[in-house]
């Protein structure tokens, strides 16, 4: 029988599939217009500041602030059901752009014994997880579908 391991959906566009790289190397990179040095995402063929084509990946300062945060509790998605609560960030950058992004603690505890126990335990984790405001670090990396995600972790 196949291996069944499973796995987040890897589907990116062509735009988005160019962070790959980026996130094998361990940098984070996005769009800059050359014309109003905006930094751009989501990734796009023109600037959405002052409409120039003349778009590169440059590193970008990894720093923001934490919009909004939701606990997906429920998913279609075979992955992220077996790890629930999921936390997904809506972080701002300081360079500008809106950015959604994992967070760095995102899965659930090791099976700790009774199930009130874990519940718990797992409130506890959840809510020392960045939520609205917080000040966070992001990386680039790869899941483990091999596609780039964004991943947040508080700051100290």
């Amino acid at each position: 029988m196949a291996d069944s391991k499973l796995l987040p959906p890897a589907k990116r566009t062509n735009l988005g599939a160019q962070l790959k790289p980026f996130a094998e190397q361990g940098e984070l990179r996005l769009q800059q217009c050359s014309s109003c040095q905006q930094f751009v995402y989501p990734p796009r063929e023109v600037c959405g500041h002052c409409l120039s084509g003349d778009l590169s990946w440059e590193v970008c300062p990894a720093e923001g602030q934490v919009l909004a945060r939701v606990d997906l509790h429920n998913s279609f998605e075979p992955f992220y059901a077996a790890q629930l609560p999921w936390v997904l960030l809506s972080v701002k950058l300081d360079a500008g752009p809106v950015v959604y992004a994992h967070s760095s603690s995102h899965s659930g505890l090791e099976d700790s014994g009774s199930e009130v126990e874990t519940l718990e335990i797992e409130a506890l984790e959840i809510e020392s997880i960045a939520n609205s405001g917080d000040r966070v670090e992001l990386t680039l990396q790869l899941d483990e579908a091999a596609a780039p995600v964004f991943v947040a972790q508080p700051l100290k």
